[in-house]
């Protein structure tokens, strides 16, 4: 039996019947890995209430990786200001870990953020999480300050990659 692998992207100009599903998918893996290791916060459940008025709406993308018929792994980029996108709320369902999809989510919306000409992609995660550091590392993040700015209390660590030239 062969596996089927399909990633989505989800943006203003996405015409799905199958938005709300993916929406709760999005909040269902984020709330998951959020349990596991933190809790999840105010910030958090104002975003989940509000995925499309705050990510989608505002120029913003979330990706899925769908396995075996299951969305399975998420990730969103999320403008704070035209020069200021946030990746954020890289999620993959604990079950399916290590098999590369965080990689994936990674490289796809890297892709897309270089596709549209964004310069630069920031990200905040907590030091405790050294696997998602590492992944970040493995794509060129840098390390950029330990989350005086941050709007999780769980936030602790902020990193940076420059895109292009």
């Amino acid at each position: 039996m062969q596996t089927t692998v399909q990633t989505i992207v989800l943006d203003k100009n996405s015409k799905r019947p199958d938005t709300i599903e993916l929406f709760r998918a999005f909040e269902r893996l984020n709330r998951e890995w959020l349990e596991e290791f933190f809790v999840v916060e105010d910030v958090d459940k104002e975003l989940f209430r509000n995925v499309e008025e705050k990510i989608i709406n505002q120029d913003g993308t979330i990706a899925f990786i769908k396995y075996e018929n299951e969305i399975v792994g998420c990730g969103a980029l999320l403008f704070h200001t035209p020069n200021k996108v946030e990746l954020t709320k890289m999620a993959v369902t604990q079950k399916e870990r290590g098999k590369g999809f965080g990689r994936v989510l990674m490289q796809l919306l890297i892709d897309v953020a270089a596709k549209r000409k964004i310069t630069a992609l920031e990200l905040v995660t907590n030091s405790s999480l050294k696997p998602a550091i590492k992944l970040y590392e493995s794509f060129g993040f840098k390390k950029n300050g330990n989350g005086e700015e941050c709007a999780y209390d769980r936030g602790d660590y902020e990193m940076l990659l420059m895109l292009g030239s």
